[in-house]
């Protein structure tokens, strides 16, 4: 995944086949997703839209 930047506060939804995989909130506003940060975030769910997110 190339690296990411994202405004202090905002929220990153990956998704893939529909489901969301990652959810991540940027913690300063130089903010790149590591490895570990989207294997081991604890923001890290198996979510689908029946969990109530939306699809996107």
């Amino acid at each position: 995944m190339p690296p990411v930047r994202f405004p202090v506060g905002k929220i990153a939804i990956f998704m893939q086949d529909s489901q969301v995989m990652e959810i991540l909130v940027a913690r300063n506003e130089n903010y790149i997703p590591s490895e570990d940060d989207l294997t081991k975030s604890p923001f890290s769910r198996d979510l689908s839209p029946k969990d109530g997110f939306p699809r996107i």
